[in-house]
């Protein structure tokens, strides 16, 4: 009724790849622990369950030290495609295709060192996850584990083009947006005094914006923010600490500017 059940090794390197698993009801592959200077890969595997299947892939736990890599998978038609149980120290799952589970990747630990991103989950708007991506109708994505940006593709059809098929949460843009599409650099390394009068270092973008054409000015923007996918959080876009809100968004060379007005 199960696949691949790895118990706990001291000391390994592992591989599992170019392995078919199909029909299980219990798991495709079980890794109970990927402990101190173990690095367990599990690579180019088509894992496909049936009615009642359970599980994909699931793993216990990855101690500090430890290394787990899940790439280039086609994890489908389970309950769960990929499950991590316990804390998860560094763990990669990304270049997979994770498609036609009830939940394409459940997270439980507290502590998670494992990232998620650049996986096909099904559909070009992401996975189904109702935080940070409301869209989504891909698997879903349970717990909290980075998935940003995912591909818009199968992770085959990325490779074999090596094009950057990514795709993150669309943005409604009202009235008062604008896209520029220009070359902007960082400026050097600028100082400032903050208003506990302590002198800051930083780079400021927003010095370079603010010199295009008649220039703009905090009293006709409004602050914008960038998404960080490692934690899962919306900034405030900032040359540093105590230089104040940036009122841009910069994504490659386009940048995009809210204004205050509605006109």
């Amino acid at each position: 009724s199960g696949g691949i059940h790895i118990a706990p090794l001291d000391g390994s390197n592992v591989t599992i790849e170019y392995l078919t698993i199909t029909d299980h009801t219990d798991y495709g592959i079980w890794i109970e622990l990927v402990d101190i200077d173990d690095v367990f890969t599990i690579r180019n595997n088509t894992i496909e369950g049936v009615e009642g299947s359970v599980i994909g892939i699931q793993v216990d736990k990855v101690e500090a030290g430890g290394s787990l890599i899940i790439r280039q998978n086609s994890i489908s038609d389970n309950d769960v495609g990929v499950k991590l149980l316990e804390d998860v120290a560094d763990g990669g799952i990304e270049f997979n295709d994770i498609t036609g589970n009830t939940i394409g990747l459940e997270q439980l630990a507290e502590v998670i060192g494992a990232y998620a991103g650049n996986n096909w989950w099904g559909d070009i708007s992401g996975p189904e996850e109702g935080s940070w991506n409301p869209g989504g109708i891909g698997d879903p994505v349970v717990g909290d584990i980075g998935y940003y940006p995912w591909l818009t593709r199968e992770f085959q059809t990325v490779l074999d083009d090596n094009i950057a098929y990514f795709g993150l949460p669309a943005v409604e843009l009202n009235t008062g947006w604008n896209i520029i599409s220009t070359p902007i650099a960082l400026d050097p390394l600028v100082e400032w005094v903050d208003s506990d009068n302590i002198s800051r270092t930083g780079v400021d973008t927003w010095g370079n914006y603010v010199a295009l054409g008649d220039g703009l000015s905090t009293d006709n923007t409004s602050p914008a923010y960038s998404f960080d996918a490692e934690n899962q959080a919306w900034v405030g876009l900032s040359g540093g600490e105590g230089s104040g809100d940036r009122l841009i968004t910069v994504h490659g060379d386009a940048i995009g500017v809210r204004s205050a007005g509605q006109s």
